[in-house]
C-alpha cells in the first residue's frame, strides 16, 4: 500500500483523528490524576505544619510550667542553695523530653545549673545575654534565638523567667535549654512519606531545627547533613506563607511555610517532586497498554472503513499523490474511462499541461524583464561618463597635451572595458575602485590638483561583491558640484562592514547643499521620481544607482545623502555583504 494514495489519506485521518482524541482522553486523565496527587500532596505537607505548629505550642506550654514551678523555689534558693541545685537536677530528670540544662542565676550573680559539674569545668558565655533577655520582658517567659551551648555540645533554644521573692524584688533568672535533638526526632515523626523534608526557622530567620535524614540534597555536605545549605536557608527566608516552589540544585521542592504558632517561628514542609513523577510513571504505563490495545484495534477498524470508501477512485488518486512541487512539469496520462472519473482525469491531466505551460512562460518573462531592466539602467551611465571624458581629451588635445591625452584614452579604455565589455552586473570591490581610479585620473587631468583623492578600504573587503559603476557617479557628483567652487577639495572613498552589510561611502568638503534640497533628493531617490537636474545634481547617476541596488538587493537597500559636519556632502550606500553574483 502507498501512503500517497486518497485510501492511506483516509485512513491516516481516521486514525489521526482517533488517537487524537484518545490521546486527549489520556493526557485530561493523566492531568487529573497529576492535580489529585500534587492536592494530596499538599494536604499532608499541611497536615505535617499543622502538627508541628501544635506541637511547638504544646512544647511552649509545659516548657511554661516547668518555668513557672520552678520559680517558686525562691525561699530555698535563700535557704540552703545547694539542695535548689539538687532540685534544678530532680526538673530535668523529670522532664528529660523538654529539657537539655536548667540554670538559675541570682540577684547576687550566683550560677546553680542541673549540670553542676559540668558548668564548672566548661562554663557558659551565653548567661550574660539570656539574663538581659529575660529582664527585657519583665515577667513573662521570653526565649532566645539559637546559639552554641557548651552545656549541650550544640545549638540550642533558652528560655527564661525572672525570679521573684516574697517582696516582689528580683531574686534571679531561671533559664531552661531545651534538647533540640529530642525537639527534631519529634517533628520528623510527623512527616508521613519519604522525600519529604522540614526545617523550623526563628522569626529572624535562623535554623532552630531541620530534617537530618540527609535524604533531599539541600545540605552542606550530603555525607554528613548537620547544616542546611547557606542558599536554600536564604531562599526559605524570603519565601512567603503559603504553597510556592522552589529549586534547590537539581531539585524542584513543593514547600508549605506557616507560621501558626505561639513562639513565632516559621514551620516549612518540603517535598521532592520526583515523587509526583514516580506516581505518574506508574500512571502512564497503565495508559499506555490500554491505548496500544485501542490503536491496534483502530487500525483494523479504520483500514475496513477506508479502504470500503476510496477503492473506486483508487488509480486516479494514486495519480494524483505523484504530483509534488518537483514533479510539477510531468505529463500526467488520462485513464481510460468513460464514466465520470474518467472526465475528471482528463480534466486533470489538461490542468496540469496547462500549469506547466504557464510556468515556463512566467520564467522566461521575469528573466527577460530583469536582465532588460538592469541593461536599461547601466546603459544610462555609458554615455554619460563617456561624454564627459570626450569633452576632456578633446580639451586636452587643443592644448597639445599629449601624454595627459594618452594616460586619459588609457583610463577611458579600461572604463569602456568595464562598461561594455564586462557582461556581469556584479565585479569585485577590488575591480570597482581599479576603475574608479581610472576616472579620478581623468578627471585629475583635466581639473589638475585642485582636489585629492583617498579610499580607505577595509582589507576583508577587496573580494566582495558590488554592482559596476555603483561609485563613479557619486565621485562625479562630488567633484562637478561639491567641489566646483573650491581651489583645494578632498573627495573620500570609504568601505566598511556595518551591522546590517557593507556601507560605501563617499565624502566631501565642498560647498554642501541646503538641507531642504537634501531632504528633497533623499525623498525623490526613495521613492523613485528623477530630481530635477537644473538643482546642481547627477540626476540619472543617483536615480540609475538607487534602481539598480532595489533590482538586485530589494526595498532595504539604497542610496542617502546626508550633510558633513564642518562642511561638504556624504553620500552613503547600503549593500548586503558577499553577495553571490548569481543574485
Amino acid at each position: 500500500m502507498r501512503f500517497r494514495s486518497m485510501f492511506a489519506q483516509l485512513f491516516l485521518s481516521i486514525t489521526i483523528l482517533g488517537t487524537v482524541l484518545l490521546g486527549g482522553l489520556l493526557y485530561n486523565n493523566l492531568s487529573s490524576a497529576r492535580e489529585a496527587l500534587y492536592e494530596q500532596k499538599s494536604e499532608d505537607m499541611r497536615l505535617h505544619t499543622d502538627r508541628t505548629g501544635q506541637y511547638l505550642d504544646l512544647y511552649l506550654q509545659h516548657i511554661t510550667e516547668v518555668l513557672f514551678s520552678t520559680s517558686r523555689m525562691t525561699e530555698l534558693l535563700e535557704m540552703d542553695p545547694v539542695r535548689a541545685g539538687a532540685l534544678l537536677k530532680q526538673v530535668k530528670q523529670t522532664s528529660s523530653s523538654l529539657i537539655g540544662s536548667l540554670f538559675i542565676i541570682t540577684a547576687d550573680e550566683r550560677i546553680l545549673s542541673s549540670d553542676q559539674f559540668l558548668y564548672d569545668i566548661v562554663g557558659h558565655p551565653q548567661l550574660a545575654k539570656l539574663v538581659h533577655i529575660a529582664t527585657d520582658n519583665y515577667g513573662g517567659v521570653n526565649w532566645s534565638e539559637p546559639y552554641y551551648s557548651p552545656i549541650q555540645v550544640g545549638q540550642t533554644v533558652a528560655f527564661s523567667l525572672p525570679m521573684k521573692d516574697r517582696g516582689g524584688q528580683t531574686a534571679g533568672v531561671i533559664i531552661l535549654e531545651v534538647d533540640m535533638e529530642l525537639l527534631t526526632r519529634k517533628i520528623s515523626s510527623f512527616m508521613l512519606q519519604t522525600g519529604q523534608s522540614f526545617a523550623v526557622l526563628t522569626g529572624q530567620g535562623n535554623v532552630v531545627a531541620f530534617d537530618q535524614s540527609g535524604e533531599l540534597d539541600i545540605y552542606r555536605n550530603q555525607k554528613n547533613p548537620y547544616h542546611l545549605h547557606d542558599a536554600v536557608v536564604a531562599q526559605l527566608i524570603d519565601m512567603p506563607t503559603g504553597l510556592k516552589r522552589m529549586q534547590a540544585a537539581s531539585l524542584h521542592l513543593m514547600v508549605i511555610k506557616n507560621r501558626q504558632n505561639q513562639l513565632g517561628w516559621y514551620v516549612i514542609s518540603m517535598t521532592d517532586e520526583a515523587i509526583f513523577h514516580q506516581k505518574m510513571n506508574e500512571l502512564v504505563w497503565d495508559a499506555l497498554r490500554f491505548s496500544s490495545l485501542w490503536f491496534v484495534l483502530l487500525l483494523v477498524l479504520t483500514y475496513v472503513l477506508s479502504r470500503s470508501f476510496t477503492r473506486p477512485i483508487k488509480r486516479l488518486a494514486l495519480q494524483m499523490d505523484r504530483i509534488d512541487d518537483e514533479r510539477l512539469r510531468l505529463k500526467i496520462r488520462p485513464l481510460e474511462r468513460k464514466d465520470e472519473i474518467g472526465r475528471l482525469s482528463r480534466s486533470f491531466s489538461y490542468l496540469m499541461q496547462r500549469i506547466h505551460h504557464l510556468l515556463e512562460e512566467r520564467q522566461a518573462m521575469e528573466a527577460r524583464r530583469r536582465k532588460n531592466e538592469l541593461k536599461m539602467l547601466l546603459s544610462q551611465i555609458r554615455p554619460h561618463f563617456l561624454y564627459n571624458t570626450l569633452v576632456c581629451i578633446g580639451s586636452l588635445a587643443k592644448q597639445n597635451r599629449a601624454r595627459e591625452v594618452d594616460e586619459t584614452i588609457r583610463s577611458l579604455i579600461l572604463l569602456l572595458t568595464f562598461s561594455i565589455d564586462k557582461k556581469e552586473e556584479l565585479i569585485s570591490l577590488r575591480e570597482e575602485l581599479m576603475v574608479l581610479e581610472a576616472f579620478v585620473q581623468i578627471q585629475k587631468v583635466r581639473y589638475g590638483d585642485t582636489f585629492t583623492f583617498t579610499m580607505l578600504v577595509d582589507p576583508q573587503l577587496p573580494d566582495c561583491r558590488v554592482p559596476k559603476l555603483v561609485l563613479q557617479p557619486l565621485v562625479e557628483n562630488a567633484i562637478f558640484h561639491g567641489l566646483s567652487e573650491r581651489e583645494q577639495g578632498r573627495i573620500e572613498v570609504l568601505a566598511e562592514v556595518v551591522a546590517d552589510g557593507l556601507q560605501l561611502a563617499v565624502k566631501d568638503n565642498g560647498r554642501g547643499m541646503p538641507e531642504e534640497l537634501m531632504q528633497v533628493i533623499n525623498n525623490q531617490a526613495h521613492s523613485g521620481v528623477l530630481p530635477n537636474k537644473k538643482k546642481g545634481l547627477n540626476s540619472i547617476g543617483i536615480h540609475n544607482i538607487k534602481e539598480r541596488m532595489q533590482l538586485l538587493y530589494g526595498p532595504a537597500y539604497g542610496v542617502t545623502i546626508r550633510a558633513r559636519a564642518g562642511g561638504g556632502t556624504e553620500t552613503l550606500l547600503k549593500l548586503p555583504l558577499n553577495k553571490s553574483e548569481d543574485r
